[in-house]
């Protein structure tokens, strides 16, 4: 999984995955233009510590990991409803 210090920079890659993404605590749903505008918003007004970064799946989906392991899911892909969101970071090799 790729890794990102803002989710504006998560969110532009989400995008070249997915064309559209489901909250994952609520029914909202979003465009690309609307997840790169939340995302923005999202990291002016709210920016991450800097031991926290997001993490983009294979299929779009982003998350927040606070700690450095466990994943919060903020954002499910919608053409990739059933891809398996580890709960944790894993560094990959």
């Amino acid at each position: 999984m790729n890794k990102f210090g803002t989710m504006l920079e998560a969110a532009e890659l989400a995008a070249t995955l997915c064309g559209s993404w489901s909250f994952a605590t609520s029914n909202d749903r979003y465009n690309v233009k609307g997840l790169l505008v939340l995302a923005e918003t999202s990291d002016n007004e709210n920016p991450i510590d800097e031991d926290s970064f997001y993490v983009v799946s294979p299929a779009g989906a982003i998350g927040l990991c606070e700690d450095g392991e466990d994943i919060d899911w903020l954002f499910t892909a919608d053409s990739a409803l059933y891809e398996y969101l580890p709960l944790t970071y894993k560094k990959c090799c």
